[in-house]
Formats: structure tokens, sequence, C-alpha cells
């Protein structure tokens, strides 16, 4: 006689129902391996507690969303100090560069009120360069070399001086807006305000920053040409030569300035 089939108990009929509803799919996305494994060798409550323990364990290990992270506090903006050329000590002046973008303006006021603010400033700095006693009193106060180390012949000028005077020669060669104008002016009412810059290197030092190499072709050769021509037509037109004239008229100066224009005409012909 074949023997009878045991009825299921009550306990391994609820684990076997459990089973049916419990599935991979049903899980979701993150159910992990290890819960599957819970579900197989652990009772109905036992699992229940542990899949809550697991989950608070994902809670905690899951990073915050964006609206959750708190941002820093952010201060107000920091507004920052004009730069000024010269001096890290506060008793020496300096210039707003900020006048060079000002004498390529289109607009003629404009560029002669920056002309006239450059000049200013830049007389302020000299004085304040002379009564401290020249190059080594400046380093003693902090004053930045601005590029003064250059043998430019221009040293009884502050260093912010010579370096204003490289920044309207090498501007007087821009095409950019009324830059030539702007720079041209500039470069006049400094040499005709400041009698410290002397003629001859100031000359020199227009050859020199605008010199024209066998590598420049075009563009780039034409702006340094008319660069020259306006460059030695603002130290025409400061005063300077002819002031220097009259009171010798056996300077060099004058002599060196024709030279210069007479050479620089043979160039090009758009240039005579």
């Amino acid at each position: 006689m074949g023997s009878k089939r045991r009825a299921p108990s009550s306990a391994e009929e609820t684990e076997v129902e459990t089973q049916k509803m419990v599935t991979p799919e049903d899980s979701g996305p993150l159910e992990s391996v290890q819960d599957i494994a819970l579900n197989k060798n652990t009772k109905p409550m036992e699992r229940r507690k542990k899949r809550k323990g697991l989950d608070k364990e994902r809670h905690h290990s899951e990073p915050r969303s964006n609206s959750e992270v708190k941002k820093p506090a952010e201060g107000p903006p920091v507004k920052e100090a004009p730069f000024h050329s010269s001096s890290i000590s506060n008793s020496l002046p300096g210039f707003h560069i900020n006048v060079f973008k000002d004498l390529a303006s289109a607009d003629l006021s404009v560029r002669k009120a920056a002309a006239e603010k450059l000049v200013v400033e830049l007389i302020e700095v000299q004085r304040a360069f002379e009564k401290v006693g020249g190059e080594k009193g400046m380093e003693e106060e902090g004053e930045v070399q601005l590029e003064a180390e250059k043998d430019d012949g221009l040293d009884n000028c502050a260093p912010s001086l010579r370096y204003a005077i490289r920044r309207l020669i090498r501007g007087v060669s821009s095409s950019r807006e009324c830059a030539r104008q702007g720079f041209a002016l500039g470069l006049s009412i400094v040499v005709a305000k400041i009698p410290t810059i002397k003629l001859e290197p100031l000359m020199k030092s227009i050859v020199n920053l605008l010199e024209v190499s066998a590598s420049m072709k075009g563009q780039e050769a034409k702006d340094c040409f008319l660069g020259r021509l306006f460059a030695y037509g603002a130290l025409a037109r400061s005063g300077r030569l002819a002031a220097e004239f009259f009171e010798d008229s056996n300077t060099s100066s004058v002599t060196d300035f024709v030279s210069n224009v007479m050479s620089l005409a043979g160039k090009k012909r758009y240039l005579r």
C-alpha cells in the first residue's frame, strides 16, 4: 500500500506563499544579492526586521539630493580697487593704467581727458620719485619696478614714468580705433610737461620699440612705420625740440630728429 502524503504545516505554507510573492522582479532595483539570500534562509518576521535594517543602512549611505545640500553662505561681492602701477607703500602716488584704454577712444573729449589725467598723475609720481632720492629711495619705499630695469637711458625718471613712456610709444603703432591719435597726444603732453625726460634716449626708445625686423610683413611692418611717424610728430608738437634749439643751437637733438625723420621717409612712399 502506498503511503499517504503528509500535508504541509501552516508555517511551511506561509513560507511557500512568501517565496512566491517576493521575486527579483518585484523587489525593485534596490534589492541586492544579500536581500535575496535573506528571503531564502530566514523566517518571515526575521526577514522583515532585517530588511528594515538594510533599508536604514541604505538611506544613511545614499548621498543627499542637491536640494538637501546646503550651499556655503556667500558674502557680499568684493570690489577690486583700481590698480596703481606704482608704490606698494601708501606714501607714494601712482597712476591708473586704465587711462591707456581711454586714449584709444573714438571720442576726442575722452582722449583729451585721459591724456590730461595721465600727465597729472605722472607729474606727481615724478615729484615723489625725486623727493625720496631717486631709484634708491623708491626701492626703500617699496616701489614696483615696472620694466625699469631696462637700459632705456631714462635713469632720472620714475619707474612708472618710464613704463608710461614705453606704453605710449607702443600705443602709437596700434591700428585699433583712434589709438595712434590718442597715444600720440598723450606722448606729446607728457614730454612737454615733464622736462626730466631727455630727448636723446627718448628717440632711441622710439627706434628700438618700433623696430621693423626682416620677419615682419604687411600690416605689422606698416603699423611700426606709422607708429614711428606719429611718435616723431608727437615729439615735434611737444615743443621740446624748439626749446632746446633756442637754448643751445649746437644741440644734437634737433640733428638726430631730422636724421631719423628723413631716414623714415625713405622707407616707404606713404611715409613721405
